[in-house]
């Protein structure tokens, strides 16, 4: 392993998962570990097709998701887009994920019929 993934290693653990500056501890999928959750993001999608038409009556609807930052090795398998998640007790999906140096950067949101 080169010097600079090793440091950034330490880093991970030292600083962006560290309880006393980012991270909190957290229950995820029945197992505690120190994970950051953002803040929710606000999404506007306005009007729906219908019979080939886009229908738009000045409504809107509104959707919101946090994205779960959490060790590659505290939380496991590599996560599936789709797969239920559950979070500090809530029941999520997983909508979209990416690997980045040693970390899950996990976007999840509520399911909406």
């Amino acid at each position: 392993m080169s010097d600079f993934k090793k440091l950034l290693e330490v880093d991970i653990d030292a600083v962006f998962l560290d309880d006393d500056i980012f991270a909190d501890e957290h229950t995820i999928n029945g197992q505690k570990m120190k994970a950051v959750i953002s803040n929710d993001t606000l999404k506007e999608s306005s009007g729906h097709w219908e019979g080939g038409v886009r229908q738009s009556y000045g409504t809107s609807i509104y959707s919101t998701s946090k994205k779960l930052y959490v060790k590659v090795q505290d939380f496991g398998k590599k996560p599936k887009i789709g797969n239920p998640i559950q979070v500090d007790g809530m029941d999520l999906f997983i909508q979209n994920f990416d690997e980045q140096q040693g970390i899950y950067v996990i976007t999840i949101d509520r399911k909406r019929q």
